[in-house]
């Protein structure tokens, strides 16, 4: 029972943390690979560090939209955001 429980747990953490790599890269839930691919160029330009010198936040959503796209096309989990 305990491990139908810790299953459940980390089914629903992917769940959440998909959909919200989906609200960062703008894209909706059944998007495909050219999608993902158009809307992470787009996410990554503007908040490139290049971009936006010393500006701490751009920099953190340069990150997460990283981190949202690998999610999403390569089915990597982040570890930057556990750094």
């Amino acid at each position: 029972m305990k491990d139908d429980l810790e299953f459940m747990e980390r089914i629903t953490h992917d769940l959440v943390a998909r959909q919200a790599a989906c609200q960062i890269l703008g894209v909706s839930e059944g998007a495909g690979k050219e999608d993902l691919k158009k809307a992470y160029r787009k996410a990554s330009m503007k908040y490139h560090p290049d971009h936006n010198q010393g500006d701490a936040e751009a920099a953190r959503q340069f990150i997460l939209v990283k981190c949202a796209y690998e999610l999403l096309a390569e089915d990597k989990p982040c570890t930057q955001l556990l750094e």
